[in-house]
């Protein structure tokens, strides 16, 4: 089926999931915002119109215009810390840091996360050789100003031989339970305890995502899991329903 652009990127939005820091009382407290990809045409995250949109550069040249326009209105509109996702797709493309330094370069982004995602490489001959190309890209993009995270460690791409190989550059780490979600609170204390270590030694903030139940909620605060995110705390927000933030 021919991939019509323009109609799809007509059908994209941003919706924005809280993420909170539990402060002393217990009581959880928005810290900022992740920007969620949707479609008004697929229900959840448009998975494979997005594949195929970042698999060229001509077309994700045109999706970073898209984001370019929509993150632009938020940093001109809202004054909240926040961040995006960035496939390692992308990031092999030179439009996708342009779009970043024209960011940078038009606003103060030093409150803006650019989250590396897990998601494999499509097509790639040479493994070793992009990943030492993505280091050097997280690198350049912490040197414009950005706060860097990496999504979803322990899965996918982001193991810990990569993540070790930017600790100088990123600020975040970010552990989502979605994947681990057949495992028990035991095996969960774990994996969550290995990560918290790293991020303690490092000065890393460490985010806990996929919360859906107060019995998660409870238990990773009990061990120290002050940053959470998840459905526990309600759905992502329209756009629309942040003009009081």
């Amino acid at each position: 089926m021919a991939l019509h652009i323009e109609e799809e990127l007509a059908d994209f939005y941003f919706v924005f999931q809280p993420i909170f820091q539990v402060n002393k009382e217990g009581q959880p407290q928005v810290l900022k915002y992740e920007l969620l990809l949707r479609s008004k045409s697929h229900p959840g995250f448009p998975f494979q119109v997005f594949q195929e949109l970042i698999a060229t550069q001509e077309h994700n040249r045109q999706l970073m215009d898209w984001y370019f326009s929509k993150i632009s209105q938020v940093l001109e509109e809202k004054t909240f810390a926040f961040g995006f996702n960035l496939d390692p797709q992308q990031l092999r493309f030179p439009e996708t840091l342009e779009m970043l330094e024209q960011l940078a370069s038009k606003f103060s982004v030093a409150n803006v996360t650019v989250e590396v995602t897990e998601h494999y490489y499509q097509n790639v001959a040479d493994m070793e050789l992009e990943i030492k190309k993505l280091v050097q890209t997280v690198k350049k993009i912490k040197g414009l100003g950005f706060q860097i995270a990496f999504d979803d460690v322990s899965s996918g791409l982001n193991d810990f031989e990569l993540v070790s190989q930017c600790l100088g550059d990123i600020d975040t780490i970010k552990l989502s339970l979605l994947s681990f979600k057949e495992l028990s609170f035991a095996e969960i204390f774990w994996i969550t305890q290995t990560w918290q270590k790293i991020a303690v030694k490092h000065q890393l903030r460490l985010i806990v995502e996929g919360i859906d139940n107060r019995q998660t909620f409870d238990f990773l605060l009990e061990n120290g899991i002050v940053y959470q995110q998840g459905f526990l705390f309600g759905q992502p927000l329209d756009y629309l329903d942040l003009e009081q933030v």
